[in-house]
């Protein structure tokens, strides 16, 4: 007969011990939420510089994880006794914003409908591959030969056609002149991501401490894994329901944006990597690989059918 109160003690004791990990958490919780929001910000500035030119939208994503990712390796912490400099952690938190994995399922996701199977494959290897290689930067002195192959890779794929007016098609590449002032993306837009990113940005950096507390070993690893998995399912709900460029600035490229990271997971891979523990840097690689485009696909044709 003492058994269903001693159960509800030990799940009330482990809410007092959730809720006091999180309330310690808090100034460090909203610290780096504010920095995801700006890095949110930052993203979607590269977006409409980059529409400007009428480049694809999956190759400013592509550059911004690919960027992100690099700049994590060279700031985030990894040991060695040194105290770690405060603008560290914002730093994290920001790049954890300007990049977005959510956003590479979807491009992956609409490249294939598009029938662009090569170039779909392409954006999510080297996003998350490509990526983890980027990470390697404070321990691999060669990595720096990646960036001119990336550069190659990028003025060779950033090339496109357009059809003029007049039913001709001309090429756009990073040397045709603008199409239209970025200034034409209008600022609400790029404040709504930032509130969704903020968000979205919160949501992942509670689930840190929030798996600690109840016991979860590696607890930033499957954390962060966990949140690109559920943003991956999300943006395909947001992509089928929210119509409109400001829903889709705030839920889709914010508060997705902001749930789910390519910089974090890049680090996290190459840290495995690092370590030892190479089985742990694969399954992070295979499972963002296949489990989160196939999430966004499943999410974005259940939500229609719907």
């Amino acid at each position: 007969m003492r058994r269903p109160r001693t159960v509800s003690v030990m799940v009330a004791s482990r809410i007092g011990v959730v809720s006091a990990a999180l309330s310690v958490a808090a100034s460090e919780i909203v610290g780096l939420s504010l920095a995801v929001g700006l890095g949110v910000a930052a993203r979607v500035t590269v977006h409409a510089v980059d529409d400007s030119f009428g480049r694809p939208r999956w190759r400013s994503t592509l550059w911004c994880n690919l960027a992100g990712c690099a700049l994590a390796g060279a700031v985030m912490p990894h040991g060695g006794g040194s105290p770690t400099p405060w603008w560290v952690m914002p730093a994290v938190g920001a790049l954890g914003g300007f990049t977005t994995y959510s956003g590479t399922c979807l491009d992956t996701v609409t490249l294939a409908r598009e029938r662009r199977p090569i170039t779909s494959i392409f954006v999510l290897v080297t996003t998350l591959v490509g990526g983890t290689f980027l990470a390697l930067w404070h321990a691999r002195e060669s990595a720096w030969l990646l960036f001119p192959v990336l550069a190659l890779l990028w003025m060779a794929l950033g090339f496109r056609a357009r059809e003029a007016p007049d039913g001709r098609v001309e090429p756009v590449g990073p040397s045709s002149p603008p199409l239209r002032s970025p200034l034409r993306s209008p600022l609400r837009h790029v404040v709504l991501a930032a509130i969704g990113g903020v968000l979205g940005g919160a949501i992942r950096v509670a689930a840190e401490p929030f798996l600690a507390a109840l016991g979860v070993a590696h607890a930033e690893r499957w954390s962060m894994l966990g949140a690109n998995l559920a943003g991956a399912a999300l943006i395909g709900v947001v992509v089928a329901r929210a119509a409109g460029d400001r829903a889709g600035a705030f839920w889709r490229t914010g508060f997705c944006g902001g749930l789910t990271t390519v910089s974090a997971l890049a680090a996290a891979s190459a840290g495995s990597a690092i370590a030892g523990d190479r089985p742990v840097a694969f399954f992070l690689l295979i499972v963002t690989l296949v489990v989160g485009p196939s999430l966004t696909l499943a999410t974005e044709v259940a939500a229609r059918r719907a």
